[in-house]
């Protein structure tokens, strides 16, 4: 089960941000936080609470809002700023609250919309300055029962507002903090407090929501950072590693560029989501290109040696990427640069067994046509960019052995505590071992892959089960539990220095105690014999 519980209210001029308790909840998706908040914001200035007549003058000033009939039935325009609501959130529950400036009961029948935009503006002065505006699809009916004058509570509160709300944030340019405009229309009357009659009672516009914290995604960017990691391999096999420039793919002739990237902290087997090779134009060239891009199929990719054929000759990967870029212009480094998703290729080598984070891994173009990107020795802050997605899903660590050495001891006697553990992802892993299986941690090992035993002295006599934990970096783990027995040792003494030691074998022996002819000599020291209880 998930727990979490916030409680936070934040006050600023007359709008109110309060979380509320999301109680205990199962997290929607794995990584996910669902926080559930509340929203209180009333009408801020003149220009945002209006009355439209029939004829379409518009009305900024009144201190009384009616709705919806004065002279004639109106059209009410209200708007509310700086609405903390992030895009796409999911509305819970929304309503306006009114204050009842008359006694009113006759039969009133309302609709509630809001304007269909990003974040609507004041309302001027105008000509039918709010019935023009574009509305809402979703729409809300509110036959609101007799207000007595001076009250502001359920009477004078709409029913759930949530569908109309939903469709403005829901809306593509909606971002937090926009302002909203929500206009009323009917029949009937009733009569409300607008700002003008005082701020505090202004009409309020109550919203509960809830989002969805999402982590960002694991991103790792590598660029080449030594004149060995990028090269160029002719047709011929001869090998470059100190040009200013790499030639896509002909030079003289076709040839085989190969990139190394170092010290990439990707855990083995994650799911790459997305990757991309982005190259900065040494010269703007415009013919038409095609090229493969692979990777070399090696659990720690080495850098390019001089040797003949050092690129071309290495073993790639199954998975390759077609690529056909845009004309390049000297000294762009943008989309026309960039590879298209390279995530087959950089999944194969970091699905490999022999993949461990940290490792390098190298790619290998080849193809036909011409472009040209800065290489390491032409600008190291222009050599080209690997860069990496991934799912961040953790595979637990293993513990696959954990024994006691031996299973049973007299107290006081050493014993080992030994084990083996593994984790799938390649990932650091550190153990804590609680010797006496009570919950208390008495030791801590930083690196348990290598050292892999730890003794301890067994004070007490008993049965004892110590139990081994292991964690990776993203607190996976994984828990074992041993069994020994410690006992106590039983001494016996079976004769104290001084006393006669008879032999009852001795021929002389006669059945008399302490006499001369049975009894050969007196012990020097005492004759011990150590028995275990059981």
């Amino acid at each position: 089960m998930y727990r979490k519980r916030l409680l936070a209210a934040l006050s600023v001029g007359s709008l109110l941000l309060v979380g509320c308790s999301s109680g205990i909840r199962e997290p929607p998706l794995v990584g996910q936080i669902t926080n559930n908040q509340v929203l209180e914001v009333q009408v801020l200035a003149s220009t945002d609470d209006a009355e439209e007549s029939a004829s379409g003058g518009v009305t900024r000033s009144s201190t009384t809002l009616e709705l919806i009939r004065s002279a004639s039935n109106q059209t009410v325009g209200l708007r509310f700023t700086g609405l903390t609501i992030p895009s796409g959130a999911t509305i819970i529950n929304a309503y306006l609250q009114f204050r009842a400036k008359a006694s009113t009961s006759e039969a009133t029948s309302l609709a509630i919309q809001a304007q269909a935009a990003d974040n609507p503006l004041s309302f001027s002065g105008t000509s039918y300055n709010v019935s023009s505006r574009a509305r809402t699809t979703a729409s809300v009916a509110w036959s609101p029962a007799a207000w007595t004058l001076g009250t502001a509570g359920s009477a004078q509160r709409t029913p759930d507002l949530a569908p109309v709300l939903q469709e403005v944030v829901n809306r593509p340019g909606w971002t937090s903090g926009n302002a909203l405009a929500l206009i009323v229309t009917g029949t009937g009357k009733r009569v409300a407090s607008a700002f003008d009659e005082g701020s505090a009672n202004a009409p309020l516009l109550h919203v509960e929501y809830s989002t969805v914290d999402t982590p960002p995604v694991p991103t790792v960017e590598a660029r080449i950072s030594t004149g060995t990691d990028d090269a160029e391999e002719s047709a011929s096999g001869g090998v470059t590693r100190s040009s200013t420039t790499l030639e896509l793919v002909r030079s003289t002739s076709d040839q085989t560029v190969g990139l190394r990237f170092s010290g990439l902290e990707i855990p083995r087997g994650v799911a790459i989501t997305n990757a991309y090779l982005q190259f900065k134009a040494s010269k703007t060239t415009s013919e038409v290109t095609s090229l493969t891009v692979q990777g070399q199929a090696a659990d720690d990719a080495v850098s390019f040696s001089g040797s003949s054929y050092n690129i071309s000759s290495r073993t790639r990967t199954t998975a390759s990427v077609a690529w056909s870029p845009a004309a390049w212009t000297s000294g762009v480094a943008g989309s026309a640069q960039r590879t298209p998703d390279l995530a087959p290729v950089i999944q194969e080598i970091v699905g490999r067994p022999g993949w461990v984070s940290g490792n390098a891994l190298a790619l290998i173009v080849t193809g036909t046509g011409q472009r040209v990107a800065r290489s390491y020795e032409g600008s190291p802050a222009d050599a080209p960019l690997l860069h990496i997605e991934y799912s961040a899903t953790d595979t637990p660590p293993n513990i696959n052995r954990f024994a006691a050495e031996p299973g049973s001891v007299v107290k006081g006697q050493p014993i080992s505590l030994s084990w083996s553990v593994s984790d799938p992802d390649g990932d650091p892993l550190s153990c804590t071992l609680d010797v006496n299986g009570d919950g208390v941690a008495d030791h801590t090992i930083s690196n348990c892959r290598t050292t892999t035993s730890q003794t301890h002295t067994y004070t007490t006599a008993g049965r004892y089960w110590p139990t081994l934990s292991v964690t990776d970096p993203d607190d996976a783990s994984d828990t074992a539990t041993a069994s020994l027995h410690i006992t106590n040792s039983t001494t016996v003494t079976v004769a104290a220095a001084g006393d006669i030691a008879c032999d009852p074998l001795d021929p002389d022996f006669n059945g008399g105690a302490g006499t001369a002819t049975n009894c050969r000599m007196k012990a020097t020291s005492d004759l011990l014999l150590a028995m275990k209880p059981d």
